[in-house]
């Protein structure tokens, strides 16, 4: 049987603990063909190389083309010790964690979650690190915004939605019975957590679609709606539909919606 030779030498030893000194846990292949110039010259060619025997011992995680993790304990070899939300964040700067993961955060979802879901306005791709999916979905600029900066693990910095941006973020990007009646459950069962006033007033920065779909929610539940109904005044004409199958008319918020979603 082929047994994998997971000791440092010490030059990689050295390697891995400089890197960390200077870079942290998370770093790029720049970042570490820079310490590994430093210590002794190398080429790209014959870093890449030993980059790539150091990620076959399990010390290095290739998290995205160019990116990698370095694992500190033996006894984790191979297998990232970091929140998800850390990496994700790390997988691309200019984004925020939203939809069920924000929720997860905010101790309103307790499923158990296999993708990581995160929110920017640039194209990226999305990738699997470690059996965890990590999608990122582009919104306009416009729609960037309602989210706050979480320290995790004491010293990573991760961008993650609040409680209320999370929710119209479902609302935005998917229109199924589905995701209606999840969002229609969490305002239900956390309002008293949630800040409505805020709910509605990031409504209106999605525009006439959102304010209708959000004030016809939130009326289900009893809240107090004036402040989106006022708004839907100068849009006298249009609809908006609850999900793609919806028929039944709601004349007030002008809004096709589905009888078997709002039981």
């Amino acid at each position: 049987m082929h047994t994998i030779n997971t000791i440092l030498s010490r030059s990689d030893q050295i390697l891995l603990e400089s890197t960390l000194l200077r870079f942290g846990r998370i770093i790029s292949f720049a970042q570490l063909y820079t310490v590994m110039d430093d210590i002794v010259h190398v080429d790209r060619a014959n870093a890449r190389q030993r980059i790539a025997r150091l990620a076959d011992k399990g010390w290095l995680i290739r998290l995205r083309n160019g990116l990698y993790l370095i694992v500190t304990d033996m006894s984790t070899l191979g297998t990232s010790d970091l929140s998800e939300y850390i990496i994700a964040q790390a997988l691309r700067k200019e984004s925020y964690i939203s939809l069920e993961n924000a929720l997860q955060y905010h101790g309103m979802f307790d499923q158990s979650l296999t993708t990581v879901r995160s929110i920017t306005t640039a194209y990226t791709r999305n990738h699997k690190v470690q059996e965890v999916d990590y999608v990122f979905s582009r919104v306009k600029e416009d729609m960037y915004f309602g989210f706050t900066e979480e320290v995790i693990d004491k010293s990573y910095q991760v961008n993650i939605a609040e409680a209320e941006k999370a929710l119209l973020d479902m609302l935005y990007l998917r229109d199924s019975g589905h995701t209606i009646s999840v969002v229609i459950e969490k305002l239900r069962n956390y309002q008293h957590r949630l800040d409505i006033s805020k709910l509605q007033h990031y409504a209106q920065r999605y525009g006439i679609g959102m304010v209708r779909t959000v004030g016809f929610i939130l009326e289900l539940i009893d809240v107090n709606t004036s402040t989106l109904l006022s708004y839907t005044k100068n849009y006298s004409r249009g609809y908006t539909k609850l999900t793609k199958d919806s028929s039944r008319f709601n004349a007030k918020w002008r809004l096709y919606y589905d009888d078997h979603l709002i039981a």
